[in-house]
């Protein structure tokens, strides 16, 4: 009897272990390090203790990760919500936005740069500022532009635009172009060709795409 206990003990930790393996590669693509002992005809064992301890802390660690970006949906939802309602499109770059709550730990607490960087890039801020409020969770974005983010905000635009100039004319992915601008912000000129394959600008009278 003693025996039929321990297999049965040795099955309900071997479930437990593979419904967690699942979860963690089925959430963010980790993957279980389990360990394996040689048994006497050579056939791999899997050493379920250890194999459960790992898939604990890869557990633990997910739903941090999962909690982390959570808050990074709310944050990127805020500052789209504030573009559009200060009518800013994101193509044009802003100098900060400002993210406010209760706790400044509430907020990524230890606020890694890869997460900063999600937001930055998907809100196209420069910077990011955090302050306690008691209005809670809110953003603020600094509006006003320098010359400098206004070429960049008109460099993405026509970028842009010649895409779509390019898709109208029928042009293959790869295949490059010359492009014909009434202006372009000529610090940008290295980026404005790379982007839309354009093998040289030209300045004329209207946008136009030539083969």
């Amino acid at each position: 009897v003693a025996q039929v206990d321990k297999v049965g003990q040795a099955d309900k930790v071997e479930k437990v272990a593979e419904v967690e393996d699942f979860q963690v590669k089925n959430s963010v693509h980790l993957t279980s390090w389990p360990s394996f002992a040689k048994a006497s005809k050579g056939k791999p064992v899997v050493d379920n203790r250890k194999k459960t301890t790992v898939n604990r802390q890869q557990l633990t660690d997910n739903n941090k990760l999962l909690s982390d970006m959570e808050m990074v949906r709310k944050i990127c939802e805020l500052g789209h919500s504030k573009r559009k309602e200060l009518q800013i499109k994101v193509r044009q770059p802003l100098a900060k936005m400002t993210i406010s709550s209760l706790s400044i730990e509430e907020v990524l607490p230890k606020r890694e740069l890869s997460l900063l960087k999600l937001i930055e890039d998907e809100l196209n801020v420069k910077k990011l500022d955090f302050i306690e409020s008691k209005e809670g969770l809110a953003v603020e974005l600094e509006t006003s532009l320098t010359s400098e983010l206004k070429a960049e905000g008109e460099a993405r635009e026509l970028v842009r635009k010649i895409q779509e100039a390019r898709k109208l004319a029928g042009c293959g992915l790869s295949q490059k172009v010359k492009v014909v601008l009434p202006s372009w912000p000529k610090e940008y000129e290295e980026y404005i060709k790379k982007e839309t394959l354009a093998s040289k600008l030209v300045q004329g009278d209207k946008l136009e795409v030539v083969e």
